[in-house]
């Protein structure tokens, strides 16, 4: 629900525009989701921030690195050793 409320954000049918905050406590919810999939859905949110002119900040990645722990695969340690590098680049 809170993703739909995002997407009405972007589309201007709300008056009212979403900052890093907003996308954080939403990737904070799918960091600690069981939910199958919750880490494709934090990266892929995370991806999306600057088509809302939001970039993403600390907390953001924070989040998503704590959905990848939760991972298996080691497609997810390689993801995660991207994104700290992405980070210091900063």
């Amino acid at each position: 629900r809170a993703e739909v409320l995002l997407r009405k954000m972007k589309d201007t049918q709300l008056d009212v525009r979403p900052v890093a905050q907003t996308f954080n406590i939403v990737l904070d919810c799918w960091a600690k989701s069981e939910m199958k999939g919750a880490t494709e859905r934090a990266l892929k949110l995370m991806r999306e921030m600057p088509s809302y002119g939001v970039a993403p900040d600390e907390c953001s990645y924070n989040s998503v690195l704590h959905a990848m722990t939760k991972e298996k695969e080691q497609k997810w340690v390689d993801c995660a050793e991207e994104m700290f590098q992405e980070m210091r680049g900063k």
